[in-house]
């Protein structure tokens, strides 16, 4: 059934301003099929009223684990059975596609599936599958165990088979697993290169968790696809070895980084009680600041350099709920001294961009997948509102609907 979106204001995902005054989205069989003034639409379709709303894009987070707990003590105590209500609640708030990257089986395999029938509720999933790692490296109970190239074409060549979207690989060590060290490397240059070729011949992107500077280089000039975390860690923790130079190499490499910053992040900014940003606060204190200063410097960086960046939050890992990307939206913006409408983008058509995704969602457009949610409020000017969604629509679906939006009659 063909409905008439009627919200306040509309953006499209890229743009500087609202579209004008009375613009309405028409959608039908779940994609979104024009974009016009009410007047010029002239179909009979169901009404749906979003008075004071303003729809924006579907959101975008781009590093998750849905197979994870975040109530549980650690990543190698999975709850595959427990995707279904996160996925469910994720789509709910607002978050319409997701990237998993990394669990131990094929539950999310089956979670995808089941989602893109409409046989269960959730956000349009791109999944990887168990991440490739050394002996005892991070995250080596999940089964991605390699020691030489024989064993990296036969887990690539698995993935393939079994449908997965990306493949993720741990290029450095992790905080969750004991024995590594983030800011160590796991595999040499050649082996990265392996993996990456091997993943293109069979249409797979990589994704490669990095935290030490050393790792994210190699990762850059083996030309994988997505650096997840991207911390520059050195002997004195994150960020504490940014280099310039790297960050140009992954501009250069085509690369795009997810750095995955969460609404827990917010910690370390309670000492900044006025607006100016991180980068011109010079007063140094034990509560976090310097943390925040040191990745700061670094998306600074990053961003100077040219780099993608894009939405994600790591969700899954302790203390970080998957249905948080809203209010971990402002955070972002904080630490990368992002305007709203660029933290924005980074969470809709530029995560979507990036993704590959773009030809179905992440914009307001004909064409693409009817993937909208209304807030009340004025998100290019303050993200704050996106922690209030009144309404969500995932592929033509309404999955929320507060008592605020109503629906009207068929017709004029």
């Amino acid at each position: 059934m063909a409905q008439i979106l009627l919200p306040e204001k509309v953006w499209d995902g890229t743009a500087a301003d609202y579209f004008p005054s009375e613009t309405a989205i028409l959608v039908e069989n779940g994609k979104i099929k024009e974009i016009n003034s009410r007047a010029r639409l002239g179909t009979e379709a169901e009404v749906v009223s979003l008075d004071g709303l303003t729809a924006i894009p579907g959101l975008i987070d781009a590093h998750v684990h849905l197979s994870l707990d975040p109530e549980s003590p650690g990543t190698n105590a999975e709850d595959p059975d427990g995707a279904v209500l996160r996925a469910r609640a994720m789509v709910r708030r607002g978050i319409t596609t997701a990237r998993d990257l990394g669990s131990s089986g094929g539950k999310i395999l089956e979670l995808r599936k089941e989602i893109n029938k409409g046989e269960r509720i959730g956000p349009r999933l791109l999944v990887a599958g168990p991440p490739l790692t050394t002996p005892g490296g991070h995250c080596h109970f999940w089964g991605g165990v390699v020691e030489d190239a024989k064993d990296i074409e036969k887990l690539v060549r698995d993935q393939a088979e079994l449908g997965f979207d990306w493949l993720k690989v741990m290029a450095t060590g992790g905080v969750l697993t004991q024995g590594t060290r983030p800011s160590a490397a796991q595999f040499k240059l050649k082996e990265l290169e392996k993996m990456v070729s091997m993943s293109e011949a069979f249409g797979l992107p990589v994704a490669a968790h990095c935290h030490g500077t050393p790792g994210i280089a190699a990762c850059a000039r083996a030309r994988v696809q997505s650096i997840e975390h991207s911390s520059f860690s050195g002997e004195g923790g994150f960020g504490s070895a940014f280099d310039e130079e790297v960050s140009q190499l992954i501009s250069e490499s085509g690369a795009f980084v997810a750095p995955t910053v969460h609404a827990r992040w917010s910690r370390f900014l309670t000492q900044y009680n006025d607006n100016r940003p991180i980068s011109e606060r010079t007063e140094s204190t034990n509560d976090g600041s310097d943390f925040a200063r040191r990745m700061n410097r670094c998306y600074r960086g990053l961003k100077a350099a040219g780099v993608r960046m894009v939405a994600s939050t790591d969700a899954g890992i302790p203390g970080v709920h998957h249905d948080a990307l809203d209010r971990a939206l402002p955070v972002w913006a904080r630490f990368a001294e992002l305007s709203p409408r660029e933290a924005l983008i980074s969470a809709t058509s530029g995560s979507a961009s990036a993704l590959g995704i773009s030809d179905e969602t992440g914009f307001l457009k004909p064409g693409r997948s009817a993937d909208i949610v209304a807030v009340r409020g004025d998100p290019l000017k303050s993200l704050d509102c996106l922690a209030d969604k009144m309404w969500v629509m995932a592929r033509g679906q309404v999955v929320t609907q507060q008592s605020e939006v109503f629906k009207a009659k068929k017709g004029n």
